[in-house]
């Protein structure tokens, strides 16, 4: 007996489980067993619609389900020509039927066991269903197995019919919703809703959520991906920032295992679970990394202001502040860029404090040393205030 099985992917664990189980059954009742077989280049995905959106091209929201197909083989034993169909059993007025694959067996869903070994009518809780030499099935009374074909016929051959039971139960269903967990986004689509669950409700990482409570955004992302009732607002700059994001990662040379990871789940096209929070981080990485590169930028042309102990007068934006706690108390470090590009820098406790990133001011100071921070000039100020 052959059957092919169009099973997920992730179910494959499952499928060695049952046979390994099965297997061992069978070894000590002295029958030979199932094997199986993963079919080379079956391996496909199967779309299911959760989502529709209709305001770019660029994105797809048919989530995908990986499915391979399978070969299960076993050679059940026969007695007398006879071989083990399925067994039926009586609750209330109808009945239930364990196994029969490929077999039609509709006639035997409803109304009385009968034997059609001993011709005997009466109530039954149980019966057999057997195909003889010639093809045709036959119900054996429970109690008449033993007589007509042995006592052992029914568990013994029921142990390997079990595994084909098992698996039937495990194939695709075509109408069965998968779980969310089974499922692959799309990139393009999944990057596209991150963008716009981090607009709506900001970024919370599993390790923030885990020490400072919390949802991760990978976690909306994924329900929200998944459940077709979910209203889902992706905007028009919500795509912009899934295209832009995924061009630099795809463009990017890796330079930590952290880039190496997201830019292999863009590659990779599709999203599940279990690379959600990578594919995640793709929006929040890129956000970092414009960040630096529009700092850099603003520090890349500067030079040195006047002379060493000169005063002078400035336009200027705050472009860092940093607070730190010493022996003197609480002082403050603030970063400035002047409008041609060079940076100012200067310890504080005064009324400066206050200031506010991005603020833009005009200031009047000291200069007090020219000094070089990562590669770059910076002018040092004291006595610094507005001017």
């Amino acid at each position: 007996m052959t059957q092919i099985f169009t099973i997920k992917v992730s179910d494959l664990s499952k499928i060695n489980s049952i046979i390994k189980r099965i297997n061992k059954k069978a070894k000590s009742h002295g029958l030979s067993g199932v094997s199986i077989k993963v079919l080379e280049d079956t391996k496909r995905t199967k779309k299911f619609t959760t989502v529709v959106s209709d305001i770019d091209p660029f994105l797809d929201d048919s989530a995908v389900l990986p499915v391979v197909d399978v070969s299960v083989e076993g050679n059940l034993p026969v007695v007398k020509g006879y071989s083990f169909v399925a067994s039926i059993h009586t609750i209330g007025d109808s009945n239930i039927i364990f196994g029969g694959l490929d077999h039609d067996l509709s006639k035997f869903r409803n109304g009385g066991l009968s034997c059609d070994h001993c011709g005997t009518k009466r109530n039954r809780k149980k019966t057999i269903i057997v195909k003889g030499p010639d093809g045709n099935l036959f119900q054996v009374g429970r109690s008449c197995v033993n007589d007509f074909l042995g006592n052992k016929f029914e568990s013994d051959l029921h142990q390997l019919e079990s595994s084909f039971i098992q698996l039937r139960n495990l194939e695709v269903d075509e109408n069965e919703e998968p779980k969310v967990g089974e499922l692959g986004f799309p990139i393009e689509f999944f990057l596209s809703l991150t963008a716009s669950v981090i607009n709506k409700h900001g970024w919370v990482s599993s390790s923030s959520a885990f020490n400072n409570g919390g949802t991760p955004t990978k976690n909306i992302v994924l329900v929200l991906a998944g459940d077709k009732k979910s209203k889902i607002d992706i905007t028009d700059a919500d795509v912009r920032v899934a295209k832009d994001s995924l061009e630099w990662i795809l463009n990017e040379t890796p330079d930590s295992d952290f880039i190496h990871n997201i830019q292999t789940v863009a590659k990779h096209g599709f999203v599940n679970w279990k690379t959600a929070g990578f594919a995640c981080s793709i929006i929040k990485a890129h956000e970092n990394h414009i960040r630096r590169t529009n700092k850099d930028s603003e520090f890349n042309n500067s030079e040195f202001i006047s002379d060493i102990g000169k005063k002078i007068v400035s336009d200027v934006k705050v472009v860092s502040k940093k607070t730190f706690d010493g022996r003197f108390g609480t002082s403050t470090a603030i970063t400035f860029v002047t409008p041609d590009g060079n940076t100012l820098t200067t310890f504080t406790s005064g009324i400066l404090a206050t200031i506010e990133k991005g603020e833009e001011i005009k200031i009047k100071g000291t200069v007090k040393a020219h000094n070089i921070f990562n590669n770059k000039k910076q002018t040092v100020l004291s006595r610094v205030s507005p001017a």
